[in-house]
């Protein structure tokens, strides 16, 4: 049975940014790659309390006898005490290793983290200019636009429009639309970055009740 299938039309809304230092405090608990190198430098601080204790040496106590035979009339009974040796250079040197890899993975989580802060100050920073660009009369201008493109149709298929005043006006309409498609091209890109960065959603998604407030945003 064919049954037809109708897409609803979705409306992600462009909203106003919390606070870029607010941003950044939710990305240092919820950012994945910070989160991992955390992960990482706790397995180091580990691994160098390991080789500490390993400091001290694999001991081995037991006991012990001699003139065990027929013969001998006397037996010799004591404990055994067994260690490798050398032991204390190899420990050492395991230990200035593993203090060695965690520096690197402290230097690793700072340089991390100071990029996380200035990718979510760029991306912030982006974001507001094309809000900007977009303004809050853009859905205004744009059914401007999209009337003047719909009498210049209909005048034209009258004959009491010429062909190069109708080109102009459905050329403004086009290149006004085009416009604001990439700025909010450009804009969703950018709001997917810091929700990404800072590890929390920003936007709502809902249906539009007009064509126009596919180009409004949330304040």
């Amino acid at each position: 049975m064919n049954l037809p299938v109708e897409v609803s039309r979705q409306n992600v809304n462009l909203p106003t940014l919390p606070d870029s230092a607010q941003l950044i405090a939710r990305a240092d608990g919820r950012n994945f790659d910070l989160q991992t190198r955390r992960t990482e430098l706790e397995q180091q601080r580990f691994r160098v309390r390991l080789a500490h204790n390993e400091q001290w040496p694999s001991v081995k106590l037991g006991p012990y006898t001699a003139g065990e035979n027929v013969i001998d009339s006397k037996r010799e009974l004591g404990l055994s005490l067994s260690m490798p040796l050398p032991f204390r250079n190899q420990a050492r040197g395991s230990e200035e290793a593993a203090k060695a890899r965690l520096h690197q993975a402290e230097v690793s989580l700072d340089t991390a983290m100071r990029e996380v802060e200035r990718k979510i100050m760029t991306a912030a920073d982006s974001y507001k200019k094309e809000l900007k660009k977009l303004g809050e009369d853009t859905p205004q201008l744009l059914g401007q636009l999209r009337e003047a493109a719909k009498l210049a149709d209909d005048n034209y298929r009258l004959g009491v429009l010429p062909i190069s005043t109708y080109t102009e006006v459905q050329s403004q309409y086009l290149e006004g639309t085009d416009a604001v498609l990439n700025s909010r091209l450009d804009a969703l890109r950018y709001l997917a970055d810091l929700e990404y960065l800072s590890g929390e959603q920003l936007h709502d998604i809902g249906l539009p009740s007009s064509p126009a407030e596919n180009f409004s945003r949330r304040d």
